[in-house]
């Protein structure tokens, strides 16, 4: 036998009744964290565990006891979720009580660090202060998908996301504007948090006259982001504005290179695949890329009025690690609302 192999004694806590196992470690960890989050969906992604393994061990456990451990709801409008019964909580706590009785260790050392901070689904505008605020947040883990705006709303309003990111282009309404066009007006409140700048980025200096007669012309490739993000959004409506054959304008749609992100936006430019693209100013400073400034707009964030009150803490704390580090890193293209 190789000596560095040590053979030790592995020690498993299992609860059993007459004689068949109810609850095992996994178990106790999937009914831990549905007290946590109040929502299996979060606790598949939290654990990794399929949606499907977390329903079998649940099932399987209430049918040996004879009772429910775990109140599930619908989602749709008013968002589903989950919670422990009174028997899913005596249960935990039976557990709990014995694993740090008979394993001399206490619990949260098994459910890990990660699962002791509550899972924030996050859905919406691609933003660079946020993207790296998000890292900084110790009690809670934020999860972003950056979708774009419409979707981030849409999400939030049916129970996809715990928080959304918008921005909509000032001259045509802001953000409150969007809501009213999206039916979402009195479901959904907004807090805005930060003004930022769009611009154009591109590799070369170019003046803006210069660059709408290219645009015009059909000279250059364009960087745009996904259908439905805002910043699409301002673009269609910046080329409207400046090119008078609609045609035109849609064939530098079709000919363009989509990115899901500013981040994805600025890389395309910097590599070659694309000209031209509007983007935030962090960006395209990033990537050594020239700004051409635009228009400043309100960045927002956005919660299920339902929600405000559960939801206004965390609110309060992504503007204070905002300021700090607009303030602290000195960023660009950003101001404090």
């Amino acid at each position: 036998m190789d000596e560095k192999c040590r053979l030790e004694p592995s020690r498993v806590l299992v609860l059993e009744c007459n004689g068949n196992i109810v609850v095992d470690e996994e178990l106790a960890k999937i009914l831990y964290m549905v007290k946590v989050e109040e929502s299996l969906h979060k606790v598949s992604q939290v654990l990794g565990l399929p949606y499907s393994r977390l329903h079998e061990k649940i099932r399987r456990a209430e049918k040996l006891i004879g009772d429910k451990l775990v109140y599930r709801w619908k989602g749709g409008a008013s968002r589903g979720g989950a919670k422990l019964t009174a028997t899913g909580e005596k249960i935990l706590d039976t557990y709990m009580r014995y694993y740090r009785l008979f394993l001399q260790r206490p619990f949260d050392d098994f459910v890990g660090p990660d699962s002791r901070r509550k899972l924030i689904i996050f859905v919406g505008s691609h933003d660079f202060v946020l993207d790296n605020v998000f890292n900084s947040i110790q009690e809670y883990r934020i999860e972003p998908i950056w979708s774009g705006t419409v979707q981030g709303l849409m999400q939030l309003a049916y129970g996809g996301a715990d928080i959304a990111g918008a921005h909509y282009p000032v001259k045509l309404g802001g953000p409150t504007k969007l809501l009213e066009m999206l039916g979402l007006k009195g479901i959904i409140d907004i807090y805005p948090i930060f003004r930022r700048r769009q611009g154009f980025a591109s590799r070369k200096p170019i003046e803006l006259d210069v660059l709408k007669r290219k645009l015009g012309m059909g000279e250059l490739v364009l960087a745009v982001r996904n259908p439905g993000s805002g910043t699409r959004i301002l673009m269609e409506e910046l080329l409207l504005e400046w090119i008078t054959d609609k045609n035109r304008v849609k064939t530098l749609l079709e000919n363009s290179v989509e990115s899901r992100t500013h981040l994805d936006t600025c890389k395309h430019i910097a590599s070659g695949r694309a000209d031209i693209g509007l983007t935030i100013e962090p960006y395209a400073r990033l990537f050594g890329l020239y700004f051409i400034p635009i228009a400043w707009e309100d960045y927002v964030l956005a919660v299920r009025t339902r929600d405000s009150n559960n939801v206004r803490r965390i609110i309060d704390l992504l503007r204070t690690l905002s300021t700090q580090f607009i303030e602290e890193s000195r960023i660009l293209g950003y101001e404090m609302l």
